[in-house]
């Protein structure tokens, strides 16, 4: 369940993701997301805490627009309005590397729509690593489901999100969109 608490004003909700049962990463001790919303504005702060050493982390750099972030390190969020099927996936890299895609319905009608780049910050301990970004979101009821995507140093991935409803991790199902927010 999501804990809420107000931090300067404003509301926060967060939650922890979980590892997907078939993907345990042991060197990590939890991926946690504070998420706050003003209208249109989503703010996001995934904060992941572990051996980071035993993670292959990519080092920031410039922000760029890439594909297939999710076949290394990224973090993710899926979003859909309420009662819809089309829904908008951001794949967010510690790199600052970033990626917005349009789906119509369930993987299907994939579109990248002209974004423009989100700013990135990522701030890194030995321990602890925290990726704060900003996107515009539609007005309204939303749902929507948080995940990461963590590769190890042997390239081993491990997939965390708020709800796995499948015996194979699917960040896209819609039963994982379980979070709402108004």
């Amino acid at each position: 369940m999501p804990g809420f608490y107000y931090a300067d004003n404003y509301f926060v909700i967060s939650v922890q993701l979980k590892p997907h049962p078939s993907t345990p990463a042991s060197m990590v001790r939890g991926v946690n997301v504070e998420i706050s919303r003003a209208a249109d504005i989503l703010a996001l702060r995934y904060c992941l805490t572990g051996k980071l050493a035993a993670l292959c982390i990519p080092q920031p750099g410039p922000p760029q627009r890439t594909d297939n972030l999710w076949q290394h390190c990224c973090f993710e969020i899926f979003i859909r309005q309420t009662q819809q099927t089309a829904y908008d996936e951001y794949n967010f890299s510690p790199s600052r590397q970033w990626a917005h895609y349009h789906f119509n319905d369930y993987r299907a009608g994939e579109s990248q729509p002209d974004t423009p780049a989100p700013q990135i910050t990522v701030l890194q301990q030995p321990n602890q690593l925290s990726l704060i970004t900003h996107i515009t979101i539609p007005t309204g009821l939303v749902q929507i489901n948080l995940s990461t995507v963590l590769e190890d140093e042997n390239g081993n991935l491990s997939y965390w999100a708020l709800h796995h409803p499948l015996e194979k991790a699917d960040f896209h199902h819609s039963d994982a969109f379980i979070l709402e927010l108004e």
